[in-house]
């Protein structure tokens, strides 16, 4: 079975419960048979309807607004086209083998939702935030962007190990480990951001500079960042800090903030705040 033909399942199972609900029993009886999944009446995946489904291939829904918790985990899915797609919820997309994801109305995503996957690239021009390790352990994930998102929450990319491009223009508010174990990170813009929580940049090995204009607040922010030699800042607030824990284990940074070149010994990092 390739196509599903839901108008004659829905009659098949005939009696009680929504439209919806008759649809997740359906993918859940009939799922494992089809390669394709393709239909215009389906609006919701409901909980494990594809779980650990060894058939699935491609899906294109084009009214799909919600993924339940499991509805898509740990398949052998390829592609998946759901413009009007809204809510993916836990681990709701998490292990498959979809390589990039455009997901235009894609507003909220649950812990874990899209964790494990071997996407190369994330377009989701409507996400508001992340949630808890929403994208933890993206291994090939090398491209992000996410122009309209305002929080990252806690471990959200974390462990994506080849990610090198990252489009956070509104981000404001990072949590902690955002970007912990991401070795492929080298250099990081966030335009918009005024606060970091402590343990937010954690770990993120390899970062050699980071630019955050708009930040007056930090926690203990970028512990085991070995790499990390550039900091710009432009907010007075923080132009001010002496002796912080802010970079506890950022071998390049000498432990004080200076506008200017710091050349004490072969502590070759600084911070920069332009003075316009």
């Amino acid at each position: 079975m390739n196509i599903f033909e839901y108008a004659k399942m829905k009659k098949m199972l005939g009696g009680g419960g929504s439209s919806d609900d008759n649809l997740s029993l359906v993918a859940q009886i009939v799922g494992r048979a089809a390669t394709a999944l393709n239909s215009a009446d389906i609006t919701k995946i409901g909980q494990y309807a594809f779980y650990r489904d060894s058939s699935l291939i491609s899906a294109e829904l084009p009214n799909l607004i919600t993924i339940e918790d499991y509805g898509f985990h740990d398949n052998k899915l390829e592609t998946l086209s759901a413009p009007r797609l809204e809510y993916v919820g836990m681990f709701g997309l998490s292990k498959n083998n979809i390589t990039s994801y455009y997901l235009p109305s894609l507003k909220t995503v649950g812990q874990s939702a899209f964790a494990g996957q071997n996407m190369t690239s994330l377009n989701l021009p409507s996400l508001e935030e992340t949630g808890y390790t929403s994208f933890n352990g993206c291994k090939k994930l090398k491209e992000l962007s996410l122009p309209n998102c305002t929080i990252l929450g806690y471990m959200s990319f974390g462990n994506c190990s080849s990610l090198e491009i990252v489009d956070l223009p509104k981000v404001k508010q990072a949590k902690s480990s955002v970007f912990s174990n991401c070795t492929s990170l080298k250099n990081l813009v966030l335009p918009s951001a005024t606060y970091l929580e402590s343990n937010s940049m954690d770990n993120v090995h390899n970062l050699e500079s980071i630019d955050l204009p708009k930040c007056t607040s930090f926690g203990r922010t970028f512990g085991n960042c070995y790499s990390l030699k550039t900091i710009i800042l432009r907010s007075p607030t923080v132009a001010t800090m002496i002796n912080t824990t802010l970079f506890s284990k950022c071998y390049h940074y000498d432990g004080t903030v200076d506008a200017t070149y710091n050349p004490n010994g072969d502590k070759d990092g600084y911070i920069y705040v332009p003075s316009a």
